[in-house]
């Protein structure tokens, strides 16, 4: 062959954010799309099962990292989904979900057109979730994560979609790679 193109796709990315590749469920695969639905669940019955309206509210609490849009449709989906599992168990938990998004950039979609990303903002309030933009995590612990502006918001479910880096595979001998570990390439990929 003349040229090689090599694409070996991405990983999560947690930028050094201490906890946050530990204490939050990435969502990459379908694996990781039956791991939130199985939380959900269980979030649910402890909600259930819990006497106290603090308990139960803290249960259905859930925290999505990154605005793009996989956080975005996440977010969506995640309340969707639990609405609807609260709507056949027990509807008065209906009002005590709380999902949040959590975007370090001063709004949701970056690189998207304006008009879509404030029609996206407006759209997520409508639905009842939480929006704080321009507000970094700082740290992710197994019960909430600890953020610049808000504080520490406490969650049972935290869904990293704040972005993701290349792999690298060994290129022998070693080319030059940006910062973020990829090879630039001109117009003509050479």
């Amino acid at each position: 062959y003349g040229s090689a193109l090599i694409c070996p796709g991405t990983r999560t990315n947690y930028y050094n954010i201490p906890g946050a590749e530990a204490n939050t469920q990435r969502l990459k695969s379908m694996d990781d799309v039956r791991a939130i639905h199985e939380k959900l669940q269980e979030m649910l019955q402890g909600a259930i099962n819990d006497g106290k309206p603090a308990a139960k509210e803290r249960l259905l609490s859930i925290i999505v990292v990154g605005a793009g849009a996989a956080g975005v449709e996440a977010a969506m989906a995640i309340k969707e989904k639990l609405n609807a599992l609260c709507a056949a168990e027990d509807a008065s938990l209906c009002k005590l979900i709380r999902v949040t998004v959590l975007q370090g950039a001063p709004h949701v979609l970056p690189g998207f057109p304006l008009a879509l990303v404030r029609g996206t903002e407006e759209t997520l309030r409508r639905s009842g979730v939480r929006l704080s933009t321009h507000d970094p995590v700082l740290e992710v612990r197994p019960d909430g994560v600890m953020t610049t502006k808000l504080g520490f918001l406490p969650a049972s479910l935290i869904v990293w979609c704040a972005g993701v880096t290349p792999n690298t595979v060994p290129i022998a001998p070693d080319v030059f790679r940006d910062p973020q570990g990829n090879i630039p390439v001109d117009r003509t990929l050479r």
